[in-house]
């Protein structure tokens, strides 16, 4: 089982992903953070296998948010 974070911050994006991603038996979808802080946070206690991040969050951009992820959960994809 792959444990997934899924940030989207387009509404028809995101729901279309999360309908997709949660079909798949493989797949648990394991949070929907709503901005980039909010993102590594909930890595950092929830320890996805990966995380999936979309560039223009609130807060802080996904590339930001992926940084501060590796310092605090390393182990996140």
């Amino acid at each position: 089982m792959i444990r997934l974070l899924l940030t989207e911050v387009t509404p028809g994006a995101a729901e279309s992903l999360r309908a997709m991603l949660a079909s798949r038996e493989e797949i648990e979808i394991v949070g929907y953070p709503r901005d980039g802080l909010e993102a590594a946070q909930m890595a950092a206690r929830l320890r996805p296998d990966v995380m999936l991040v979309h560039d223009q969050l609130p807060e802080m951009p996904g590339t930001q948010a992926c940084e501060l992820t590796s310092l605090v959960a390393p182990d996140v994809a």
